[in-house]
């Protein structure tokens, strides 16, 4: 799954990748999620997945989460690496549904 901020814009940097389907969200988060979600949808063998509704929800809340979790721990939010921000995802997820069901 490869996406973009605005349509065809990796053609002017990626040749490699003609072919894809490439999908563009705007730099909206909530077209990003709901892309996301619809390709898991389509690719998963689960039966239901959550709307894109109620992952854009669910999305909010972390955001409003990951400040003071990143204030407790010194960090800031724009210099988080993706490993940082991967186990951060991953200690909400925990506190949020410490039974393991995201929904």
């Amino acid at each position: 799954m490869i996406f973009e901020n605005q349509s065809h814009s990796y053609e002017k940097y990626i040749s490699d990748i003609k072919g894809q389907d490439i999908s563009s969200h705007n730099n909206k988060p909530k077209i990003l999620i709901g892309k996301i979600r619809d390709w898991l949808d389509t690719n998963s063998t689960n039966t239901y997945l959550p709307g894109v509704s109620t992952l854009w929800i669910e999305y909010q809340q972390f955001r409003k989460w990951l400040p003071g979790k990143c204030n407790s721990l010194n960090l800031k939010i724009k210099e988080l690496t993706y490993n940082n921000y991967a186990q951060l995802v991953y200690e909400w997820i925990e506190i949020k549904n410490p039974n393991g069901i995201l929904f």
